[in-house]
Parts: structure tokens; C-alpha cells; sequence
């Protein structure tokens, strides 16, 4: 199993209503995690302490997230944001109904969630328990001997 994360290459594409879709990273690597992380935190009102920003939590994730998605404007015009700069995307999610950024943003939390556990498992093993490597036989038992239960 590689330990790095695969390429923009490697992404999801997410159903939405209305024959929507939204097309996601399948994983974040470590720099993307750490700056997303990052980015949710700022200095408290003494400047010794960081709070977590939660006006800006569900877009900071979204933008970890999102590549592209096929939503059109009231002419049927793409809205692009695939290869676009962050304010530019920005600009897009706030151009949308609230509703839609909800659904968006419930989406990807929810792929980010099934994401982890999938992770999880992979680690774990196929049925999710724990697997411990295989060690060798004790030397007494290896040879025959008892463990002192026996007579």
C-alpha cells in the first residue's frame, strides 16, 4: 500500500439534486489536511489563544475539497470553477442560493466522513477488526511442550 496520497487524477464525483454533480478530491494529503486545519483557527481577542472560526469552517472544507461541478447560470452558462483562483471560487459559492452551498457542503462532509472510515478499515483490515502481526510459535510450544495446564 502506497503512502501517498494520489493526484488531482484520483477524484469523486458527487450526485447533487436537479442531475447536479460535484466533482471532489477523493482524499486530502497531509499539506492540504494541514492547511485546512490552519486556515480554521485565529488568534484569540488577547492574541495568546486561537479560537476555531465557525462562519468560515464549512467553506474552508469545501475548498479543501471541490474541483469542479456542472452548475449553470440562468442562461445555461457554465459557472466555471475547475483551475480557477480561490477568490474566484469563492466568489461562485456565494453567487449560489444557500440552499445549494448547504448541499454542497453536506456532500463533502459526508464524502470526508465516509473517506476517513474507509481509511479506517483499509488499516484495520478487510472486516474491520484489528489485525495484529503474526508472531512465532513460543519456543515451548514449537517443541511440543506444556504450558503447565496439563498434567
Amino acid at each position: 500500500m502506497s503512502r501517498r496520497v494520489r493526484g488531482l487524477d484520483h477524484a469523486t464525483v458527487i450526485p447533487l439534486s436537479g442531475g447536479d454533480t460535484i466533482t471532489v478530491k477523493t482524499h486530502l494529503n497531509s499539506g492540504e489536511t494541514r492547511r485546512m486545519v490552519t486556515r480554521l483557527y485565529k488568534p484569540g481577542p488577547t492574541g495568546e489563544s486561537v479560537i476555531v472560526d465557525p462562519v468560515s469552517a464549512g467553506m474552508i472544507k469545501v475548498l479543501g475539497y471541490l474541483l469542479d461541478w456542472t452548475f449553470t447560470d440562468h442562461e445555461d452558462r457554465p459557472l466555471v470553477i475547475r483551475h480557477q483562483s480561490e477568490e474566484q471560487v469563492i466568489a461562485a459559492l456565494d453567487a449560489i442560493e444557500p440552499e445549494d452551498y448547504s448541499e454542497v457542503l453536506r456532500a463533502i462532509e459526508a464524502h470526508d466522513e465516509a473517506m476517513a472510515r474507509a481509511r479506517q478499515t483499509e488499516k484495520n483490515g478487510r472486516d474491520g477488526a484489528k489485525q495484529s502481526p503474526q508472531i512465532s510459535p513460543s519456543p515451548s510450544g514449537a517443541a511440543g511442550a506444556s504450558n503447565g495446564s496439563e498434567p
